[in-house]
């Protein structure tokens, strides 16, 4: 017979503030991702040349991503005519996107959207601060806090706002609110250096 020790909760350590960073981005952009349809993504992915027999086109349709000027003739003699050329496709896109969005597809997009994200559905939810332990009533499906005094107090126990700093005392680094002007990792060091 053998027995496991595990231990739950070991490390304390909050990850640090550049990771958090990543993090986020990585959850913005797979939230994004989410909502596009592979044709979307494909077409997102693909750059065109600005002279390829169906380019107009291919910028609404195909949901295009970007036009890149390689080899074939020049958009223009200078660099307005240029800009001129690549604001028609730009143009083009935006016209064209109120009629997808109009259409059958979009309106089927748009619905399978709401409910997969439960847009419309505010109703008032009671819900427990996970501050304070109060119970408040909210409508946002996130919310977290019964007041913007428990927020704050939530960041500060989370430490997401924590940065390393260097004690002027003894050179020890220590973790510290970034908002809060401490210089020191101890009232003995503290006190040091105000004599």
């Amino acid at each position: 017979m053998s027995i496991s020790i595990i231990g739950v909760g070991a490390c304390k350590k909050e990850p640090s503030l550049e990771v958090q960073k990543e993090l986020l981005i990585e959850n913005k952009v797979d939230s994004i991702l989410s909502l596009m349809t592979i044709q979307e993504k494909i077409g997102q992915m693909s750059q065109i040349r600005h002279f390829d027999e169906n380019a107009f086109e291919d910028v609404s349709e195909k949901f295009i991503g970007s036009i890149i000027h390689t080899q074939g003739p020049n958009p223009g003699e200078n660099a307005k005519d240029w800009q001129a050329k690549f604001a028609k496709f730009q143009k083009k896109g935006i016209k064209e996107a109120p009629k997808w969005h109009k259409s059958k597809e979009g309106r089927i997009w748009h619905k399978e959207h709401a409910k997969k994200h439960n847009f419309g559905n505010y109703e008032l939810k009671t819900k427990k601060c996970q501050v304070c332990s109060k119970e408040y009533q909210s409508k946002s499906l996130h919310s977290k806090y019964c007041s913007n005094g428990c927020k704050s107090k939530g960041r500060l126990l989370s430490g997401v706002d924590n940065v390393d700093r260097e004690c002027v005392g003894c050179g020890a680094t220590f973790s510290t609110n970034k908002y809060k002007k401490t210089k020191t990792c101890s009232r003995s060091c503290a006190s040091l250096i105000s004599r």
